[in-house]
């Protein structure tokens, strides 16, 4: 499934992205739906960062090929701006994790509130999910304002990782 927003694409990663990443860190490839894209070095570190999480979300698509995520496409230069998708499957009260992230040449153009938006939306409508989570690290201001500016609300709890410091808890529910 392709789901766009007025500025993106959404598209899963072709295995020739993933495959031409290991080759070359800047490269432009056809993506279905989408056309001729490029993807830049400062993407491609987070193209390797996450082949194991996509390893299991194209697992997970053979189970529900019609959920959307993966690749963030800017419409106006055909170049990959950041990735979006659910962490896992919903849970049986249809609770499900979002994770998000914008090349930092993007940050401060409200690409990751769009695109959160349209996901969220997706999943509330299509009945896929009626609860939607997310983590922030403390640190992470700009992710916090994205999910505030999606009417996400911290919901109490917090863990510590080891790469981002103490992780504060979102949660949103369909209305």
């Amino acid at each position: 499934m392709m789901l766009q927003t007025p500025r993106l694409w959404f598209a899963h990663p072709p295995p020739e992205l993933l495959e031409q990443r290991v080759i070359s860190d800047n490269f432009s490839i056809e993506v279905a739906g989408v056309g001729l894209v490029r993807v830049p070095p400062e993407f491609a570190a987070d193209i390797l960062f996450l082949l194991p999480s996509w390893a299991e979300q194209l697992r997970a698509l053979t189970r529900a090929p019609s959920v959307p995520g993966g690749v963030l496409f800017l419409k106006s230069d055909h170049i990959a701006v950041g990735t979006i998708g659910f962490k896992n499957i919903p849970t049986e009260s249809k609770e499900i994790e979002i994770g998000y992230g914008i090349n930092t040449s993007h940050w401060g153009q409200g690409l990751a509130s769009e695109a959160v938006a349209a996901l969220v939306k997706w999943a509330f409508e299509t009945g896929y999910a009626t609860r939607v989570t997310a983590k922030t690290a403390i640190a992470n201001i700009a992710s916090q304002k994205v999910l505030e500016e999606n009417s996400f609300v911290k919901n109490g709890e917090s863990e510590f990782d080891p790469d981002d410091g103490e992780l504060i808890f979102w949660v949103l529910k369909k209305s």
